[in-house]
């Protein structure tokens, strides 16, 4: 994050809960995986192995 906040590591549960509500979304616009790394880390949201998650959730 470039503002200087801290991110929030989440857990293994909490990591497919916040991916599956980006993913989905209000309109269930289903988003990329790229686009869904970009607003779970804009949301201040972490865990290492976040990007690879990521790509395979899409």
């Amino acid at each position: 994050m470039t503002d200087g906040s801290l991110a929030r590591c989440l857990g293994k549960d909490e990591a497919y809960n916040a991916m599956l509500d980006i993913h989905e979304g209000v309109c269930a616009a289903h988003q990329a995986g790229d686009k869904m790394l970009w607003v779970l880390k804009r949301q201040g949201m972490f865990w290492p192995t976040m990007a690879k998650n990521c790509f395979e959730f899409a």
